[in-house]
């Protein structure tokens, strides 16, 4: 009993060694997710509120003989939109193809004017207040997710945004400003360690969020064991007496007796969603 105590103290003490700023981390930046943050993103109801709205009386073709046009079949999922000016139709999601729905040409890709109106457009400012970056084919921290290339374009509006325009689609794909990319830094990315390096090596990322989050249970887990096998039993019993520590270790121990299952379960609810 002697040397298994033992072996669970020393295991205890150099994973706390190790994890213990990292699980402090989880818990901030989890806690800054939950209340002020996120990954920056375009949501359904901020692209339904900046969308242009289509003229139907430019219209011509429905759905199904646009998608004929496209030789689509079936159709799937169909968009109707304005894009230059005209409205198009966009099957499919991820990667759609779109069609005019004025005259049923096949949409080719944006050039970099064109993406700049259609950033303009987005941003509700005149053109002369949306530049273009670059014109990126390989991911950034914020397009991690998203379909390459990518038109970048800061605007000067006061709040530092900068948009992402996929010319095969015409379609605006991410919109960050100064805010959301500050609080994604301290949130979302440190909390999934969402850096670029890393989180473009799906393999090493995936295989690190699961160790560290087994390892972290692990801790949780061995700390709750010491709650029991540590603890006194003086005749006559009191809880003073029956902690055996003193100073920073007590007060540790009885912490640890008191959040150790919220630790594991938190540890183990990250683990589960990976």
């Amino acid at each position: 009993m002697k040397l298994f105590r033992r072996a669970v103290i020393l295991s205890h003490r150099y994973l706390g060694i190790v994890l213990s700023l990292l699980v402090i981390m989880w818990f901030a930046t989890g806690i800054t997710m939950i209340y002020w943050g996120g990954m920056p993103r375009v949501t359904p109801e901020l692209r339904l509120e900046r969308m242009h709205p289509v003229d139907f009386s430019h219209v011509q073709l429905t759905p199904a003989q646009a998608a004929e046009r496209a030789d689509l079949d079936p159709i799937g999922r169909a968009t109707l939109a304005t894009l230059l000016d005209r409205p198009v139709y966009r099957f499919g999601s991820r990667n759609p193809t779109v069609v005019f729905a004025d005259t049923g040409e096949l949409f080719d890709e944006l050039s970099v004017e064109q993406a700049q109106a259609v950033a303009a457009t987005f941003a509700r400012l005149p053109v002369a207040q949306v530049h273009h970056v670059a014109t990126m084919h390989e991911v950034d921290q914020w397009t991690l997710q998203t379909p390459l290339p990518l038109d970048k374009f800061s605007v000067d509006d006061g709040e530092g945004t900068e948009l992402y325009v996929q010319p095969a689609t015409g379609e605006v794909a991410m919109m960050t400003t100064r805010s959301s990319r500050g609080w994604a830094w301290v949130s979302t990315i440190p909390h999934w360690m969402y850096f670029t390096a890393l989180r473009t090596n799906q393999p090493l990322w995936y295989r690190l969020l699961v160790w560290t989050s087994i390892a972290a249970c692990a801790l949780a887990m061995l700390g709750l064991v010491l709650g029991v096998t540590q603890i006194r039993k003086p005749q006559p019993f009191t809880v003073k007496k029956a902690i055996p520590y003193s100073g920073p270790m007590r007060w540790h121990y009885i912490s640890g007796v008191v959040f150790g299952v919220f630790t594991l379960t938190f540890a183990f609810s990250g683990l589960l969603s990976m």
